[in-house]
């Protein structure tokens, strides 16, 4: 039961986050970490790389890992630090052989090589360039600065021939000859400029899901088995180091036996329906309680609940010439303390005019005051101004 009630209360969370502001929204992507990973699919072309002439189906494209850190300075710009892993294949064939110099003629070349490539990149939304209202999705594109490191064999298959004709031997006659095969293991590295395009959106404050895009320019390379290009697209899972705005209650089961006297319990309770009488007839003419105003999320605005609500205080003031008020205004716990505490002030200042637009004089308010945030909590009933009366 307990476990149905949380899946129903995380359903519930997520149906209602966009509702949620922009400012409140923007609070929980200032100063944020976050980590990600993502994978996909990875290509290599260009620069002296091996061009493919008739290669084996399947060697252009390769699978790729990866994943990053990224800090989320302000909603619209941030810095990540990347990995990615992946390999690239590359194949010669020749269907044909110049007769007229037979001598070491490459046959058949093959590299195998994986990489691991490490990036700093600066991000920029540029779904921010425009005022919008729902910022769960974000179209992010940078570019930065990066390392590649790549190891794996070479294998080439030469066809070689005798370069010393005998005496009456014809030109395009070859005596003796065969295949050398050869195998070379060696390591690379090169600096690269990474230019990104990565697309998210959040489905919850903590998971962001997206979709990334990148190329990386190779700078220089000590031999030609370094590409001029590299490029991956991929899925990218993203959680989000950032408190979540819904909590599941506790839920504590109590079981308590009491024993209890018959007459003890009797006597007692009538002891208390006569204090209970003392203090009415002590109360008489007097007037104490609450009334509560509420308003909508980031709005200091009264609706039609609200006015109504005030057109009951201000006709018990007619008929309690002696009554005093005291005004306190809050607000729920999300967006920044500073924005909180504005909302509330305007909320208090709200009801402060329209009851005295109704007639209640001004020194009967007592004392006005706002408080911001009511502690941590999310709840729709910290969005009010209580009065309190006597």
């Amino acid at each position: 039961m307990k476990k149905l009630l949380s899946i129903i209360i995380a359903l519930t969370a997520t149906m209602t986050m966009a509702a949620q502001t922009p400012e409140q929204w923007d609070s929980l992507r200032t100063f944020k970490w976050s980590v990600y990973g993502q994978g996909g699919v990875s290509f290599a072309s260009g620069g002296h790389l091996l061009s493919n002439k008739l290669p084996t189906p399947g060697t252009e494209v390769k699978p790729m890992f990866g994943g990053g850190v990224t800090c989320t300075i302000q909603p619209w710009v941030r810095v990540s630090a990347n990995y990615t892993f992946s390999k690239y294949y590359r194949e010669q064939r020749f269907d044909g052989i110049n007769a007229e110099n037979p001598v070491d003629l490459l046959a058949y070349r093959q590299m195998r090589k994986m990489y691991h490539a490490i990036d700093l990149t600066g991000e920029f939304n540029i779904c921010e360039l425009w005022k919008r209202q729902n910022k769960r999705f974000n179209l992010w594109g940078g570019a930065g600065f990066g390392g590649i490191f790549t190891q794996g064999p070479d294998y080439t298959i030469t066809l070689y021939g005798n370069e010393e004709r005998p005496v009456g031997v014809t030109p395009g006659e070859t005596i003796g000859g065969g295949l050398k095969a050869h195998t070379v293991r060696g390591r690379n590295q090169s600096f690269y400029i990474p230019v990104l395009l990565h697309a998210e959106y959040d489905v919850l404050p903590q998971i962001t899901l997206g979709i990334r895009a990148q190329a990386n320019a190779l700078l220089k390379g000590k031999r030609e088995d370094l590409p001029f290009m590299t490029e991956q697209v991929g899925v990218t899972v993203r959680y989000n180091f950032v408190k979540s705005p819904y909590k599941a209650p506790k839920i504590v089961e109590r079981t308590e036996t009491i024993i209890v006297n018959n007459d003890e319990l009797i006597k007692k309770l009538n002891d208390d329906i006569n204090a209970l009488r003392k203090a009415l007839e002590d109360c008489k003419g007097m007037v104490v309680g609450t009334r509560t105003v509420y308003f909508e999320t980031a709005s200091y605005a009264l609706d039609e609940k609200a006015n109504a609500t005030l057109d009951k205080v201000a006709k018990m003031v007619e008929e309690y010439p002696d009554m005093k008020f005291w005004l306190t205004a809050s607000c729920d716990a999300y967006a920044s303390e500073a924005y909180n505490m504005k909302l509330s002030e305007n909320r208090a200042k709200a009801v402060y005019n329209a009851l005295i637009a109704r007639g209640v004089p001004a020194d009967k308010i007592e004392d006005m005051r706002w408080i911001g945030k009511s502690g941590q909590s999310y709840d729709p009933h910290c969005r009010r101004v209580l009065i309190e009366f006597e």
